[in-house]
């Protein structure tokens, strides 16, 4: 396309396109190299260009050559992007080159040292300040070029040292903020430091004192020094610096670092001053999940029971629009109690009404947070150390509930794990029975013995040994055996459906034995299938078609409680939407229409739903094969997304549009697909679905020129897009639009050009 292209200009928007299409980080990263490498090519082929004919209007830019450098450095590749840099200063100090105006800007430097901060390696903190350092010999050097650092440039080296994981990593970066300050007291009014620069600051000696420790010299220790950058900025602020303020970010990060160093009374002073503060009216500190996090990690690791009744009371009483304490601070503070346990009978009544808070916070909707596995194993824990009478009775109810709230809520990550029956078999071992010691100490001892073995081969052991007890009570029931099931469907075992599946063979052939109550339910054949859904077995569609036509037969042999439903259709259609058949998106139609037919015939929990379309779009986007079969594909999509729009099999969300939007990768380019994907995107737009996904697709199937007239008056068609960029009114319908940064810790605001943080923000 540009090869017979004759001035810089083009070759200009093309590699600005190619950058500007991988600046966000949602795209795959192998797609991200082989962007970063096609911009590169274009470059070389500009320099060839020019140096053939010397025309000017084909003379290659610092414009064309800082694209380039964006394009790796959002690849990820800070040495490629350094590389770029380099030629650019050697060109532009090159005298037979002083007709190219390639000179590197500050921009430009900051780009290669905001990549350096973000690539992992120790080496890289060492990488970005050499490169401030060059720009101030480069700036010494030639007067008239703008290069010289400002306050982005040393926070992004400072944030590559917090970053680095290295031992001195809090000494560097309090030298380049004091290196900083002192520059700009001698009149460099671009050096100022800001929130930003205090808080890198603050991060880089919070982790050297988790490194160091509680180690004795003769200076102040990292977190010394830490509380002393904090006071600074208290100081510097009330002296009337408005860019410098202690902040949310600023007290988490200490409150984590004293929470990390198990420095209690420190950080509930800092938690009770943030509260204050708020509550004065200061907007800028709010404690938010972070706060919480850190707050109750400190209280959890201490050993006064004055803070373990702060806790118990701040999760008890969380006042409605505050934010929440996220599921990890829940886990420290059960776990704390869990050891606590066998010195004190109240704290398992502590640990149940913590629960349950959790269970009606979450039913209600006042919170999003809910618990999951490990809440209650740290509460069969408890059971198992504080000699309970009837803690086996207890133990199997929890299960048992574990089991249900993983229905009723579809969450897998309550089903009782590994950890649940290990914990259930200490119960056992601990209860006063002589039977239950003898059974509990030699399934334990089995378990140490096969350590190494993967977690659910581990879980079956334990259910088949179960299932030989002597007391009903504790015997494996058809919880039981579901939950071995999802053990194997959520493990890596190249074997693990089929092992699955063979738990499912041993509990029919056991109720044909006249052991009714382990005949399998229909959520126990919905766990198997899940398995092969999972398992990207070649086997796996033609096992689930299997396990759904027992299914059926058994329907139609008289056994209402094997209706099929929903969830069953909808996990044999994921099972072919993950397999590798190039007429996946047919089979997957045919089930389809085995659920109308279903339906028709009076099964009114068949009715298919949105989740059965949107997967059938799945596999229909994911088909790899000849044209023929990828137009097949695409024909099936068109007609399940048309059945979608017109709500009698459910409802269109953001899902729907940005996998249909994907499906249209299976047409040829042109002008009517473009004409299709522009059509689709309107109503996308109009329905109020339009989310980061859509976006995404929408770039990747339409050309530069043609995105820019489709979403023109946005700042969408280039750059890293922000789910607050998308115009209000086509997000009105997305469902948790919030839920992807509510409690992200702050960043710095990046520059969709540079990828480091903007001018304006100093």
């Amino acid at each position: 396309m540009f090869c017979d292209t004759k001035d810089i200009q083009s070759y200009n928007l093309a590699i600005h396109a190619i950058s500007s299409s991988i600046d966000h980080r949602e795209v795959d990263s192998a797609f991200k190299l082989q962007r970063a490498a096609e911009a590169d090519s274009l470059l070389k082929r500009a320099e060839s260009r020019y140096q053939k004919n010397k025309r000017e209007e084909a003379q290659p830019t610092t414009i064309t050559y800082s694209n380039v450098l964006k394009a790796w450095a959002n690849a990820g590749k800070a040495t490629e992007a350094e590389s770029v840099l380099n030629r650019m200063i050697t060109l532009s100090a090159d005298v037979s080159s002083i007709d190219l105006d390639v000179t590197p800007n500050r921009i430009c430097f900051n780009t290669v040292i905001d990549a350096w901060a973000k690539t992992k390696g120790r080496r890289s903190a060492e990488n970005a300040l050499n490169i401030l350092e060059r720009m101030e010999e480069m700036s010494k050097a030639i007067d008239d070029v703008d290069v010289y650092p400002d306050t982005i440039t040393y926070s992004t080296v400072i944030s590559a040292f917090a970053r680095s994981g290295r031992r001195d990593a809090g000494d560097r970066a309090e030298e380049l903020l004091e290196r900083s300050l002192r520059l700009y007291h001698e009149g460099n009014k671009d050096l100022k430091p800001d929130s930003m620069t205090f808080c890198s600051v603050l991060d880089a000696l919070s982790k050297q004192s988790q490194i160091d420790g509680n180690e004795f010299n003769s200076r102040k220790s990292s977190s010394e020094r830490a509380q002393d950058v904090f006071d600074r900025m208290k100081e510097m602020h009330r002296s009337g610096d408005t860019s410098v303020r202690p902040n949310t970010v600023a007290f988490n990060i200490l409150m984590g670092m004293h929470a990390a160093l198990m420095q209690t009374k420190s950080a509930e002073k800092l938690f009770e001053e943030m509260c204050d503060l708020h509550e004065a009216g200061d907007s800028h500190v709010k404690p938010d999940t972070i706060s919480y996090k850190s707050y109750l990690y400190a209280l959890a690791n201490s050993s006064s029971q004055v803070s373990m009744n702060k806790a118990l009371k701040l999760l008890l009483n969380i006042d409605v629009g505050h934010a929440n304490p996220d599921v990890g601070s829940y886990i420290a503070v059960l776990k704390a109690f869990a050891k606590k346990s066998n010195r004190d009978s109240n704290m398992l009544k502590d640990m149940e009404a913590i629960i349950r808070s959790m269970e009606d916070r979450f039913r209600s909707g006042v919170s999003v947070v809910r618990p999951v596995s490990v809440c209650y194993n740290c509460y069969i824990d408890a059971l198992s150390k504080c000699g309970a009478s009837d803690a086996v009775t207890l133990t199997t109810q929890v299960i048992r509930d574990m089991t249900n709230l993983s229905i009723e809520w579809n969450s897998p990550d309550l089903l009782p794990d590994i950890i649940t029956y290990t914990s259930a078999m200490n119960v056992i071992a601990n209860s006063q029975e002589e039977n239950r010691i003898d059974l509990g100490e030699k399934m334990l001892e089995e378990m140490k013995k096969r350590g190494r073995q993967g977690a659910a081969e581990r879980a079956e052991e334990v259910l088949l040994q179960m299932r030989d007890l002597n007391d009903p009570q504790a015997r494996p029931d058809i919880y039981t055996f579901a939950s071995v099931i999802n053990c194997w469907a959520n493990s890596n075992d190249g074997h693990s459906a089929e092992r699955a599946e063979r738990i499912l063979n041993l509990m029919e052939n056991r109720s044909a034995d006249g052991d009714e109550h382990l005949r399998p339910t229909l959520f126990t054949y919905g766990a198997v299938l899940n398995a092969w859904a999972k398992s990207r077995s070649k086997e796996a569609c033609q096992k689930a078609l299997k396990i759904l036509d027992r299914i059926e037969n058994k329907h139609i042999q008289g056994d209402e409680s094997m209706r099929p439903n929903g969830p069953i259709y909808n996990s044999v259609i994921n099972a072919i939407a993950k397999s590798e058949s190039p007429s996946k998106a047919e089979e997957a139609e045919a089930i389809l229409h085995r659920m109308r037919k279903a339906y028709a015939d009076g099964n009114l929990d068949a009715k298919p739903n949105t989740r059965t379309l949107s997967t059938i779009l799945n596999a229909c986007a994911y088909t790899d094969g000849n044209e023929r079969e990828k137009m097949a594909a695409f024909k099936v999509s068109r007609r399940v997304f048309k059945e979608v729009l017109g709500g009698d099999s459910g409802n269109p969300n953001q899902i729907v549009f940005a996998t249909f939007l994907k499906c249209c990768t299976l047409v040829p380019a042109g002008s009517k697909r473009d004409e299709l994907v522009k059509s689709i995107f309107h109503d996308c737009c109009k329905r109020g679905f339009v989310d980061l996904k859509v976006i995404v697709n929408l770039r990747r199937l339409l050309s530069p020129t043609t995105l820019q007239k489709l979403l023109e008056g946005t700042v969408l068609a280039r750059g890293m897009v922000r789910i607050e960029d998308i115009p209000s009114e086509w997000t009105v319908n997305l469902h948790n639009r919030d839920v992807p940064h509510r409690h992200k810790r702050a960043q710095p605001r990046r520059n969709i050009i540079s990828g480091s943080r903007r001018n304006s923000d100093r």
